[in-house]
């Protein structure tokens, strides 16, 4: 006898699945029904709407890496700048202290000078101040010369080093124009 009760209890179960199952069927089916029902009554057009927010999407992400590449060279740009402008003080540093120096004996031989009273050390100091005057002058006209040489030079390579850059940016451009759409 407690086989049969075990087995009426079994099929009891098992019956009972077989409801729950029937059941979920059933929501399965009305949630596809539901599905289908909202997808009929969607908005002509939708599918399109979403391959274009696709698309935006997809060049707001291009236009992100090109403005980060934007970025990275403006930075370049100011490291050179900066670089270029500390490069350009000590061009000058060292010529500047030559012409401080040699100023400054200039001066220190008039004070001598307007200090002596005796007439043949007097002539003495006067041709040692004619002559440290005239390298002053000379030193003066060579650097401002060399300074003047070594712009030009740098202005022409300068000139060079952007036509350059500008021929190669304008090369990425046609390259990129000629690529495919994303």
């Amino acid at each position: 006898m407690a086989e049969n009760s075990r087995e009426a209890y079994m099929e009891k179960i098992e019956a009972q699945l077989r409801e729950v199952d029937a059941q979920i069927n059933e929501l399965r089916a009305k949630a596809e029904q539901a599905a289908a029902q909202v997808k009929a009554k969607e908005p002509e057009g939708l599918n399109d709407l979403r391959k274009k927010r696709e698309e935006i999407k997809k060049k707001l992400k291009m236009l992100d890496k090109q403005r980060d590449e934007v970025d990275a060279q403006i930075d370049r740009v100011f490291a050179k700048t900066e670089q270029a402008a500390a490069e350009a003080k000590l061009k000058y540093l060292e010529p500047m202290e030559e012409l401080r120096t040699k100023r400054k004996k200039v001066r220190e031989e008039l004070q001598k000078l307007n200090k002596e009273r005796n007439a043949e050390r007097w002539e003495s100091i006067k041709k040692g101040v004619e002559n440290s005057w005239n390298d002053l002058k000379s030193t003066t006209v060579n650097i401002l010369g060399f300074l003047s040489e070594k712009e030009d030079k740098e202005q022409e390579e300068s000139a060079s080093e952007q036509k350059g850059a500008k021929e190669t940016s304008k090369k990425g451009e046609s390259k990129s124009k000629k690529s495919p759409k994303g």
